[in-house]
């Protein structure tokens, strides 16, 4: 979907980010997400979000609903369970991969908020 080159930028990130292609599976995950989500990308890769992210639907998921509509995201606090059962938290900015006038994707940035409130507790 994106040139080798800009993973490698992504895995520079303080931010985590997971994109999805037009039928919702994941195709990359930088280390922050794999990192905040405690799951590894060879896990995931070629799976639906929801899937992966069981306690999310259709309606819930920012990046299903940003591949639907093509409209973005911002600032959108999100709970959610991943498939290993545990609970995260995190403020997600979510925008439509277009190419050709048509969306082909989705990418999120997610910020951390689960340790923040644990820190906080």
């Amino acid at each position: 979907m994106f040139d080798s080159n800009i993973y490698d930028i992504f895995d520079s990130l303080e931010d985590g980010i997971t994109i999805i292609d037009v039928k919702g599976r994941i195709v990359f995950l930088n280390k922050k997400a794999q990192k905040l989500d405690n799951i590894d990308l060879n896990e995931v890769v070629g799976r639906h979000v929801l899937e992966v992210y069981p306690s999310l639907s259709q309606r819930t998921s920012t990046l299903l609903n940003v591949l639907e509509t093509g409209n973005s995201i911002k600032d959108n606090t999100q709970s959610f369970i991943n498939f290993k059962g545990e609970k995260i938290t995190t403020v997600n900015t979510t925008l439509p991969i277009i190419k050709n006038d048509k969306v082909v994707g989705a990418i999120e940035i997610s910020r951390d908020l689960t340790s923040v409130k644990k820190n906080y507790r």
